[in-house]
């Protein structure tokens, strides 16, 4: 594997790892955002 293969594959994982952070960290907020408006809807009645 050349230099400039094994560059280009290491771009490519952390390309992968940040889009798979950045997706987690999306997930975390649509829970948090679904637990709050359960909350909500639970101590309005």
């Amino acid at each position: 594997m050349t230099a400039l293969s094994k560059l280009a594959t290491l771009a490519t994982n952390q390309e992968t790892s940040i889009k798979s952070r950045q997706q987690e960290i999306l997930n975390w907020y649509y829970y948090s955002l679904e637990f709050e408006n359960k909350v909500r809807d639970i101590t309005a009645d």
